[in-house]
C-alpha cells in the first residue's frame, strides 16, 4: 500500500478491492480503482473493500431512545458552517456562574459531520472489548478528517490496557456505579463510563468515527447558529430534561446507581440535530488538549479549530448524572487527566457526514 492524500491506496490488480477513506472501491480491467460503494450515513464503514455495519453495532438489537426502538449506533449530521463557539457576556448563552476559560466568544467554523445520537453503550463498548487486542488502534487511525495531526500516536499507546483481562479491570473503576458488567446483565443501553481518554479514542477509530473536536462538540449541543444555552434551548434545567442532580431515580438526596438512566431517555431535552444527553448523562471525552487560555489566543476565530499542542489534560463537555446545573450548559468546559476513569466520565463518536 501507499499513502496518498491520506488515504492507504493499494497495488490495483483487476479485481482488487480496498477502501480509500469511506468509499469501497474495486480494480477494475484497466487497472484504475472504481468506486463502488460509499459507505457511511451513521450505518456502516468500509472495510475490505465493502460496507460493512458499524462494528459496535453488528448484531445488537434495535433498543435505544425512548421507545426503545432504534439503533444505539444511530447518529445524524451536523451541517456545515459557522456559529459563535464559547460563552457569551450578554447573549443568549450568557451565565454569570461560567468561567473564565469559556470566554471569550468568537466565530468558529466547522465542516459537516455526524455525531451519534447516543452516548456509547454498555453493549456497544462489549463488541469493542470482545474484538480486543485486536480493536486496538493502528497508527493514524480515528483521525479527523479535517484536522491534521489527529490520527492514533504511538505516544498515547501505554494508556491501552495490553489485554483483554486488563481492559475489563480498567473499566471496573468504581464498585457502585460502574456500567461495565463482564457478562450481559441489564446494563447494555446504560451509557458507558470508566473509560479514559484513549479507550474512547480507539473506540470510535474501530467503530469507524472519531473523537469529537471540542468545537464540533460544542457546535452541537449550543445548535450552530441558535447558540443555545443549553442543547434544549433557554430554559431551566429539569428532571425531565436531562439526567443531573442525582435525580434519576427522583431522590435527589440520595445517590444511588438507580440515578443512572439509558440513554436516550430525556427526549424533551435533546439538541437541534437530535442528539441525546449532551447536557447530563455522563461527562463526554473530546479530542482536545486542554488550554484555559485557548478562545483568547490560538482557537479564536477559527475554522475547524482543535487543540494538538500537547498538555497535561485534556477537555470533557457535557455535565453527568450527578453534577448541578451550570455543567450542563452548551458552553462549559473543563479539563482531566486522559488517564482518569470516573463513573461520570462517557463519550460519543463523530462520523463522516
Amino acid at each position: 500500500n501507499a499513502c496518498v492524500s491520506g488515504a492507504c491506496i493499494g497495488v490495483c490488480v483487476p479485481g482488487a478491492k480496498q477502501c480509500s477513506g469511506q468509499n469501497a472501491q474495486t480494480c477494475d480491467a484497466n487497472g484504475a480503482w472504481q468506486t463502488t460503494q460509499t459507505c457511511g450515513g451513521g450505518t456502516t464503514q468500509c472495510d475490505t473493500g465493502a460496507c460493512v455495519p458499524l462494528r459496535s453495532c453488528n448484531g445488537l438489537a434495535a433498543n435505544c431512545g425512548p421507545t426503545s426502538n432504534e439503533s444505539c449506533c444511530a447518529s445524524a449530521l451536523v451541517p456545515a458552517g459557522a456559529f459563535l463557539m464559547g460563552r457569551s457576556t450578554a447573549g443568549t448563552d450568557a451565565d454569570a456562574s461560567g468561567a473564565a476559560s469559556e470566554v471569550p466568544e468568537h466565530t468558529a467554523t466547522i465542516a459537516g459531520f455526524r455525531l451519534d445520537l447516543y452516548e456509547v453503550t454498555v453493549g456497544r463498548f462489549r463488541k469493542f472489548v470482545e474484538a480486543y487486542p485486536a480493536s486496538k488502534p493502528a497508527v493514524g487511525a480515528g483521525a479527523n478528517p479535517n484536522v491534521a495531526g489527529t490520527g492514533w500516536d504511538t505516544a498515547w499507546a501505554s494508556a491501552l490496557a495490553a489485554d483483554q483481562a486488563a481492559l475489563k479491570a480498567g473499566v471496573k473503576c468504581d464498585p457502585t456505579y460502574l456500567t461495565w458488567r463482564d457478562t450481559a446483565a441489564g446494563t447494555e443501553t446504560l451509557p458507558m463510563n470508566c473509560a479514559n481518554w484513549a479507550d474512547a479514542f480507539a473506540f470510535c477509530a474501530w467503530d469507524g468515527g472519531w473523537l469529537p473536536t471540542e468545537a464540533e462538540w460544542e457546535k452541537a449541543s449550543a445548535g450552530g447558529d441558535e447558540n443555545r444555552l443549553y442543547p434544549w434551548g433557554a430554559a431551566a434545567p429539569t428532571a425531565s430534561l436531562a439526567v443531573y442532580g442525582s435525580l434519576g431515580d427522583g431522590n435527589a438526596s440520595v445517590v444511588s446507581f438507580a440515578d443512572i438512566l439509558t440513554v436516550g431517555s430525556k427526549p424533551s431535552g435533546k439538541g437541534r440535530w437530535g442528539q441525546y444527553d449532551l447536557a447530563g448523562g455522563m461527562f463526554e471525552w473530546v479530542f482536545d488538549f486542554y488550554d484555559a487560555a485557548w478562545y483568547s489566543g490560538a482557537g479564536g476565530v477559527c475554522t475547524n479549530c482543535t487543540n494538538v499542542t500537547i498538555s497535561s489534560y485534556r477537555v470533557l463537555r457535557g455535565g453527568s448524572w450527578r453534577v448541578n446545573t451550570t455543567n450542563l450548559r452548551a458552553a462549559y468546559r473543563n479539563d482531566v487527566d486522559p488517564s482518569s476513569r470516573l463513573n461520570s466520565l462517557g463519550f460519543r463518536c463523530a462520523r463522516h457526514g
